[in-house]
């Protein structure tokens, strides 16, 4: 989810099992027989409470760990706020810390995310790809 508050910044996030509390863009699952819709819906309420206009479809992203023979896929939207309160409606989500990017800041957050300790590196890199094409989206319409 990349979600552009109304102080134009995109919201970033970290939770407690994250090392060095690195930040990346809010994501969710999607539950059997859930459409993907509703699941962002439903996952935009339980980790941000916001309300927020779907601007736009950006990508589907994908990746495979071969070692554990997991395939992953993000879904990444394009959102804007207009309004609610900011908070987490599942503790389950163990969200420490909130913080805004500046567009130009994204790419920043994703080298970070590439770098983090070699047992988290394939999730580093996965995540921080997300950062990176709405960066791209980002400089390319001027957001």
């Amino acid at each position: 989810m990349a979600i552009l508050r109304r102080s134009g910044g995109f919201l970033l996030q970290t939770k407690r099992n994250y090392p060095n509390a690195v930040m990346r863009l809010p994501s969710g699952g999607i539950k059997a027989g859930e459409d993907i819709e509703h699941a962002l819906m439903r996952e935009i309420w339980e980790e941000t409470n916001l309300d927020v206009h779907v601007e736009r479809f950006l990508a589907v992203l994908g990746y495979r760990d071969d070692q554990e023979q997991a395939a992953f896929l993000t879904y990444l939207f394009f959102l804007r706020e207009i309004g609610g309160e900011l908070r987490t409606n599942d503790p389950s989500e163990k969200i420490t810390d909130w913080r805004e990017a500046r567009p130009q800041e994204l790419l920043e957050y994703a080298g970070a995310l590439k770098s983090i300790v070699p047992s988290w590196s394939n999730w580093g890199l996965f995540r921080a790809a997300s950062l990176e094409v709405l960066a791209a989206y980002c400089s390319e319409n001027g957001v």
